[in-house]
């Protein structure tokens, strides 16, 4: 029998810094190197699922939670390695990420929005997860 990997945070519907009803557009794309790093990741609703695709030099991300704990070994880490996979490694890009961390069923969200280039979102990202 395999054993199923627990999740360590889900996809919320949306598009980082915009809200919505869809799916940014690299949003499959993230949740599979999340699981190269061993940050395994999926959608918050089961079913099918559409995406937005902007075209634009922004790069708009899904809105991520994670787990505590996840943060605590390295999710936050690998979001940024995965972020600058998928950018090319521009530092000029302009980000839009919406990163949230939860303690538990019964705490609210905490959230991280980063808006700006890349390498200064990234930077941010960093410190708000305690790297």
């Amino acid at each position: 029998m395999t054993k199923l990997p627990r999740l360590d945070g889900w996809i919320v519907k949306g598009v980082a810094g915009r809200g919505g009803e869809d799916y940014a557009g690299d949003t499959d794309d993230i949740i599979k190197i999340l699981a190269e790093g061993g940050i395994h990741v999926d959608y918050e609703d089961i079913g099918d699922h559409a995406y937005l695709l902007l075209k634009s030099a922004d790069w708009w991300g899904p809105i991520l939670v994670f787990t505590q704990v996840a943060l605590a070994n390295g999710a936050g880490g690998v979001l940024a390695l995965a972020i600058w996979e998928l950018i090319g490694r521009r530092s000029d890009t302009r980000l839009h990420i919406d990163v949230g961390s939860k303690q538990s069923e019964v705490e609210d969200v905490i959230w991280f929005r980063g808006d700006g280039r890349a390498e200064d979102v990234i930077a941010a990202l960093k410190e708000w997860k305690g790297e």
